[in-house]
């Protein structure tokens, strides 16, 4: 059986490990910094480099017995990440459970991320909100500890119109740098191509993390380089050049969302990267994926990554001929154009993302021994049955895990269940 714990925690004790208020800080205040000024965000952030980040990881927030942040494995699994070629985290998202954090949780962590690694990494904030208050709020606050940009979400629930969407991401993205992210699996509404086209405007607008499909984002680069389709009689080189420069500089960055379609995405439908969940547990393979085309490697993942049970989530088997031609999965003579043949079909989800996320890969890093084996409630672990078939995968790319002296599948009474932290 599984340990349910009721852990009360009424202050802050144990210096660098206790970062945490009391449980009960509602989600909606940041009583401990309501005195902080707006911020100068001219000063802080880095859309340049956030917009060159190739390969971001949603970092995991791991947690002692007690269920406060584990810091001192924070600080190992980010040191890992920037050894291994990340080049940006994103704190408290979906993965990292902010969710699960008061606002006071939040914004520490943060505070803390910049103070030991911000001159080694970026650091991007989840700080959005389905209030409109809150999200412009906790925004303020991230930038002022010094985050470089911003993790903005629709608001999810409580849905409203395009209309809607267009005044809540301007008010967020007038507090500083964003990334707009479009999980509508999550928030139950997709954001319209309008709204995400008409942000290009925003100097503070830096692309949109999309998890709709690559389908989604070679729109976005289609869309921008459809005119240039026209002038093929033009030469070559020139087309080629030309269709880059405008990508750059009219195009909408994105980052794919789905790290079973994120190398196909980056190499054959104009994606520029991933914010990926699989580079908590092997950064380095992912670095590479995102720095160079490698269908053989992205195959050998599959079982471990893909979030359906379909073939080629991961190839260029599908890349329509002006991406294939011009953005990289182009083979043999010229005007042949082969492809990777993609994978049969899987008769089953992929186990990292067998249940939703975070619930795998929490359990994965404490079957690495890189996280403690504690979960905050609603989130539980995979079962023993799920476990051994996940050590099997795990096994065969361990060499690629940093830090995994083993992979164990242990037993049910090694995890802590916390109600109350």
């Amino acid at each position: 059986m599984m340990r349910v714990a009721h852990t009360t925690l009424c202050s802050r004790h144990g210096g660098h490990h206790a970062l945490q208020p009391p449980h009960h800080t509602p989600r909606h205040t940041l009583t401990s910094l309501q005195a902080v000024a707006t911020p100068d965000t001219t000063a802080q952030t880095s859309t340049p480099g956030v917009r060159g980040a190739r390969l971001i990881t949603a970092i995991k927030t791991p947690y002692d017995q007690t269920g406060r942040f584990d810091l001192d494995a924070f600080d190992a699994m980010v040191e890992q990440q920037i050894n291994h070629g990340v080049e940006g985290l994103i704190i408290g998202g979906t993965t990292g459970e902010g969710h699960l954090m008061s606002w006071d949780e939040h914004i520490m962590l943060i505070a803390h991320t910049v103070n030991v690694f911000r001159d080694r990494i970026l650091v991007i904030g989840n700080t959005g909100s389905n209030s409109t208050k809150e999200a412009v709020h906790a925004t303020e606050q991230g930038f002022n500890v010094g985050m470089h940009a911003a993790l903005q979400i629709n608001p999810y629930y409580g849905k409203t119109s395009s209309d809607g969407l267009n005044a809540h991401f301007d008010a967020v993205l007038a507090a500083g740098p964003g990334i707009v992210y479009n999980v509508p699996g999550r928030t139950g509404q997709d954001i319209p191509d309008a709204v995400i086209l008409r942000l290009r405007d925003n100097p503070n607008f830096l692309g949109v993390k999309e998890c709709t499909g690559n389908q989604r984002i070679e729109s976005y680069s289609q869309q921008v380089i459809d005119w240039l389709m026209r002038a093929r009689g033009r030469a070559r080189i020139v087309y080629v050049i030309i269709s880059h420069i405008v990508y750059i500089f009219q195009g909408v960055t994105c980052w794919s969302g789905n790290d079973d379609e994120a190398h196909a995405g980056r190499h054959c439908h104009g994606g520029h990267g991933v914010i990926s969940v699989a580079s908590n547990i092997i950064p380095g393979l992912y670095a590479r994926l995102m720095q160079t085309r490698d269908d053989e490697l992205m195959n050998d993942l599959q079982d471990l990554v893909r979030l359906v049970g379909v073939g080629g989530g991961g190839m260029c088997s599908n890349a329509p001929d002006w991406v294939a031609t011009h953005i990289g999965c182009f083979h043999g003579q010229t005007g042949t154009k082969t492809y990777t043949k993609p994978p049969p079909p899987m008769t089953q989800v992929a186990w990292l993302f067998c249940e939703p996320n975070p619930i795998a890969l929490n359990t994965a890093l404490a079957m690495c021994g890189l996280v403690q084996p504690v979960f905050r409630l609603p989130y539980v672990p995979l079962n023993k049955e799920q476990r051994e078939h996940g050590a099997a995968l795990l096994r065969k790319v361990q060499q690629h895990i940093p830090g995994c002296k083993e992979v164990r599948v242990m037993e049910d009474d090694e995890f802590t269940l916390l109600a109350k932290f």
